[in-house]
């Protein structure tokens, strides 16, 4: 009885045929930059952005922390677009368009809604009480702050790439970050530091 030859790879692991693609210099020098970040070749890189555009890159479950996250957005920017391509603008820049995409945001959370009554985690208020009066975080309260701190961050590096730094320290950020306070730092409605702070100072004064 003859040897067997190994064992069968599956799709996955098979090589694909190789695939001719032009590609302008600029957008190919990003992806060769991307790739070196990555510590992978040319086209794993291209090859792992084409997988992405089907929602299958691994990197969407961690920007998003699950995939299930992931699809739930997804489904929320087509609400929008369908929302703004209705209305003939943009959520940002005009009421009506900007409730209208809330409400389905709302309605597509509470479609997944968890059944019962919402009770904060007892890790939670164990670690409040662990910290200093003053760094403490009402964990009634630990979303809204969440996101103020977020877009606090994003506010304070878009002035910093403007030549503004926030005095006494520097607010670090990748290119990822740069890149989302280049388009949403300078266009709130409702400034995040002021926010933020008086936050906190209700905090303080109910201690």
């Amino acid at each position: 009885m003859g040897k067997r030859g190994p064992k069968p790879k599956s799709p996955s692991e098979r090589r694909g045929s190789p695939t001719g693609v032009r590609l302008p210099s600029i957008l190919r020098r990003r992806l060769e930059v991307a790739a070196k970040k990555e510590n992978m070749s040319l086209s794993r890189e291209i090859e792992r952005r084409l997988q992405g555009s089907f929602g299958e890159d691994p990197k969407f479950a961690q920007l998003f922390g699950s995939f299930k996250t992931y699809w739930l957005f997804q489904q929320m920017a087509k609400a929008i677009l369908s929302i703004e391509n209705q209305t003939g603008k943009r959520w940002w820049q005009d009421r009506f368009t900007f409730d209208q995409m809330k409400s389905a945001i709302d309605t597509g959370l509470k479609l997944f809604r968890p059944k019962g009554r919402s009770t904060i985690p007892k890790r939670m208020l164990q670690e409040a009480e662990r910290l200093p009066a003053f760094a403490r975080i009402d964990p009634a309260e630990v979303g809204r702050e969440a996101m103020l701190i977020m877009f606090w961050s994003l506010r304070g590096l878009a002035d910093q790439e403007a030549g503004n730094p926030p005095k006494g320290y520097k607010i670090p950020g990748g290119a990822y970050d740069k890149q989302a306070a280049a388009i949403l730092g300078n266009d709130f409605a409702l400034d995040p530091v002021k926010a933020l702070t008086n936050l906190r100072q209700r905090r303080a004064r109910r201690r």
